[in-house]
């Protein structure tokens, strides 16, 4: 009986070296991800939160509340806030509804935005300061009613009325792994949440995403407005 000890080749250590270095690589990766998720469910949580509160408060005090997203910011930002009683109309101005032509038109256009958020006043009752999304996570744009086209960037604003009534809306939100959307009713809480996992072949950082989860969004945009 031979008392030999034979010992690893080099391919099986190169072999059993590859294998681990896979195994920690689907690891960080997974771990990456699981945590990009988190925060993106972290984000819509929040969304939702505020809604069920303005809807809620809308009514409580027979005022118009709005949930006023800031796009440019970064990270983007969002807060709650009260405005008029319920016989004030919104302008279609600050809906994107009105068409500028001019240099005066637009500055006219903006002195009467300013006007109108002078009108809504934060609900420090909600939060004492504007929610932060994480750095990770982006609204890639935001769709209403109100409006028929997708709106990504400057303020945005969603509304709630004494009557229980909400603007129907469709928000789009991303990490640099997916795209999910957040269906919002106008009446009830029902809301739809879908994801929407980024192919490797557009992989990339999501700056470098931004345009292709664009044209993704005005794709699901516009068979959202005809259903």
């Amino acid at each position: 009986m031979s008392n030999k000890q034979q010992g690893f080749s080099l391919i099986e250590i190169l072999v059993a070296l590859g294998l681990i270095a896979l195994v920690i690589s689907t690891f960080t990766t997974s771990s990456g991800m699981f945590s990009n998720r988190q925060k993106l469910d972290e984000s819509l949580d929040s969304i939702r939160r505020a809604i069920r509160f303005s809807q809620d408060e809308a009514a409580l005090k027979n005022k118009i509340v709005r949930i006023r997203f800031l796009l440019d910011k970064r990270p983007q930002e969002f807060a709650v806030e009260f405005g008029p009683s319920d016989n004030f109309v919104i302008p279609k101005s600050i809906v994107g509804q009105a068409e500028v032509s001019s240099l005066k038109e637009q500055e006219e256009l903006e002195a009467e935005k300013k006007s109108i958020d002078k009108k809504f006043s934060k609900v420090d009752e909600f939060q004492e300061d504007n929610y932060e999304f994480s750095e990770k996570v982006r609204i890639i744009s935001y769709g209403s009613t109100l409006f028929k086209s997708l709106v990504s960037e400057g303020d945005v604003s969603m509304y709630f009325y004494p009557s229980g009534e909400k603007d129907s809306a469709l928000i789009f939100l991303a990490t640099d792994e997916e795209l999910s959307s957040l269906s919002i009713p106008s009446f009830t809480m029902d809301f739809e949440t879908e994801y929407m996992v980024n192919s490797e072949e557009v992989s990339g950082s999501l700056d470098e995403l931004i345009e292709t989860y664009t044209d993704k969004a005005k794709g699901i945009f516009e068979k959202w407005l005809k259903e």
